[in-house]
């Protein structure tokens, strides 16, 4: 009997698993973690110490990662915004926009490839350094900014981060990114093989060469101007014009900005003549100040001078390459009227009489006068053309 061994039963099977259960249990019964300093497990089980090992390592992984410097290089005075309105209205449009995070904040960006800076509203803005830049809306209209800042922005998308400078505004402005920081970020992507760029010269290049052109001063055509009036024709002084209350400072500011011009002096003396004044406001705000010379324009004698048509140059362009635009802001005013003239365009305001030193508009006359003038300064132009 003694040779024989009695099978294990499922019974003893059992109690075995319940003794080396019971023995696992009764060793680390009492031991103290070396990791957490908690009882009753070993740091090689603990959770805690993986836990804060995987946080830390998130921790060091996100602390080296590279941040990328967006440059933004402009020196104009004057930058450009396509788009800046408050977010309740930018819903109704169908923006480009992404999520960027800033600080701690998820903040939508619009990106507007039509904007030449970024736009930051002043809650997301850690600081704000002054400026004298201002910024030309889409409609040309102008408005200073609070400042700038530079802040660091995240794309939740590849968790890659970015160093951008913003142009800091007040209210419930659109974050914007412009272009420059779109295509830096590699949000956008403009294919150059595609498409012909526009050569584009800075103003400071222009500006920098001819001092004595660009003096910020009215500049005047050759030559003064004379207005023949008809002698049958009866002089006329019309009454002044009633302005509202509202309207009366901003007509004085203009007023004095456009004597210090030289457009407009003031008339003490005696004037046949008299017209109203008419104001129009901007769209910026301001007023524009014109006369009402319906009177005035029945006795002018015209000199019918026929303005050129582009039907009559354009054949004349068929293997040009390069082309020049002309801004002809306040071209009128680019034309000097002699002492006589001027004493026939005097108009009468809220704060006495003036007369206009340069040509003014709604004149009947202005658009012909105007138009010899700038044709026979630019016929060197078409000269030198012909002879090339």
């Amino acid at each position: 009997m003694s040779g024989h061994h009695r099978p294990i039963s499922r019974n003893d099977a059992n109690i075995v698993v319940q003794i080396t259960y019971s023995l696992k249990k009764n060793v680390q019964h009492g031991v103290v973690c070396a990791a957490c300093s908690k009882r009753n497990h070993f740091a090689k089980v603990c959770q805690q110490s993986k836990s804060q090992d995987l946080r830390s390592t998130n921790s060091r992984t996100k602390s080296h990662r590279p941040i990328h410097h967006v440059e933004e290089q402009s020196d104009s005075e004057v930058e450009w915004v396509n788009a800046i309105h408050t977010q309740e209205c930018s819903q109704k449009y169908n923006d480009l926009k992404c999520e960027m995070l800033v600080g701690n904040k998820t903040v939508a960006f619009q990106i507007d490839t039509g904007a030449s800076i970024n736009i930051l509203p002043v809650n997301y803005a850690p600081y704000i350094h002054s400026t004298c830049k201002k910024l030309t809306m889409w409609n040309g209209n102008q408005f200073t900014p609070l400042g700038v800042c530079r802040t660091k922005l995240q794309n939740p998308k590849n968790n890659k981060r970015y160093s951008v400078e913003f142009f800091v505004v007040e209210g419930d402005r659109t974050p914007l990114i412009g272009l420059s920081a779109a295509e830096q970020m590699k949000l956008i992507t403009i294919n150059d093989d595609k498409l012909n760029r526009v050569l584009q010269v800075s103003d400071q290049a222009v500006t920098g060469q001819f001092a004595d052109v660009f003096d910020g001063k009215l500049g005047r055509l050759e030559g003064k101007v004379r207005l023949r009036v008809r002698d049958e024709v009866y002089p006329v002084v019309m009454p002044t014009r009633r302005m509202p209350l509202a309207v009366r400072p901003k007509l004085k500011v203009e007023l004095e900005r456009m004597t210090e011009a030289g457009t407009i002096v003031p008339v003490t003396e005696p004037t046949p003549w008299v017209s109203q004044m008419v104001a129009t406001p901007k769209k910026n705000g301001d007023i524009r100040i014109c006369i009402d010379p319906r009177k005035l324009n029945k006795a002018f004698i015209r000199e019918r001078f026929t303005l050129p048509i582009l039907d009559d140059a354009l054949h004349e362009l068929g293997q040009s390459r390069f082309f020049s635009k002309a801004d002809l802001s306040a071209g009128f005013h680019r034309v000097e009227l002699d002492y006589e003239s001027s004493l026939l365009t005097t108009f009468q305001t809220y704060y006495g009489r003036y007369r206009w030193t340069r040509l003014p508009f709604r004149l009947s006359v202005s658009s012909e006068i105007f138009g010899r003038k700038l044709f026979g300064s630019s016929r060197w132009l078409v000269r030198s053309h012909l002879h090339s």
